[in-house]
């Protein structure tokens, strides 16, 4: 059973990654508490960066949204900060 789940969740990973690719949208998920980011493969080629495996932290996310985007990131991960929402 364990493997069956295993299979269908790569396969829905793969589609969701088909679909962003011809849409031409990325996703992300941030953890605050760990400062860490997980892009989707789209988003890093959305930005122009190559996927790695290394931590996409809040510095180099940074470093590679435009400054006006940083910006915007901070008041809304503040905001939910002080709401407790996601």
């Amino acid at each position: 059973m364990w493997a069956a789940t295993q299979a269908e969740l790569l396969r829905s990973r793969g589609l969701l990654a088909e679909a962003q690719e011809i849409a031409r949208l990325g996703s992300w998920e941030y953890v605050v508490s760990s400062d860490i980011s997980s892009w989707s493969p789209q988003l890093y080629r959305m930005y122009g960066e190559p996927p790695t495996d290394d931590p996409m932290t809040w510095e180099r996310v940074s470093t590679i949204v435009t400054a006006n985007d940083v910006e915007l990131l901070r008041r809304t991960f503040a905001a939910a900060i002080r709401s407790g929402e996601a």
